[in-house]
């Protein structure tokens, strides 16, 4: 029995990296609502970390609807890796703040209509909870 499962196992398909994977940077880049003719939004901009995972800076702020004018709110720098679920998550911190987590569960195709969360649901005042696009930028 265990010859035959080691068999199966043997001749079974690799799995398909997840995108992106660990040794490519990625961005993200997603808005929220607000009031007033302005949205928030959220920017992470990832490298790999050679350990697994990547370095991710965060920019997060208000963009005015009419002018596209961007005031940022929050900049903070932090790291990022990959749950075994596949999930995308990470800390991030910034002078004056305290340590926030971010995650991200890839829907889909892994690229367009992302939803993050920033802390807990609720939790969203430095940067918002919301759903973007990710992108390797080629």
């Amino acid at each position: 029995m265990k010859a035959l499962a080691l068999v199966l196992l043997a001749s079974a398909p690799a799995l398909a990296d997840r995108y992106p994977t660990t040794s490519e940077p990625w961005h993200y880049e997603g808005r929220a609502p607000a009031r007033g003719g302005e949205a928030r939004f959220a920017r992470l901009d990832a490298v790999p970390d050679r350990r697994g995972g990547w370095t991710v800076a965060v920019t997060c702020g208000r963009v005015s609807l009419t002018t596209g004018r961007e005031a940022v709110t929050y900049r903070g720098t932090g790291s990022g890796g990959r749950s075994r679920g596949g999930l995308l998550g990470g800390t991030m911190t910034a002078t004056g703040y305290p340590t926030l987590g971010w995650t991200m569960s890839q829907q889909r195709d892994g690229i367009l209509d992302q939803h993050i969360v920033f802390a807990a649901p609720g939790e969203d005042n430095n940067c918002p909870n919301g759903t973007g696009d990710i992108n390797t930028g080629d």
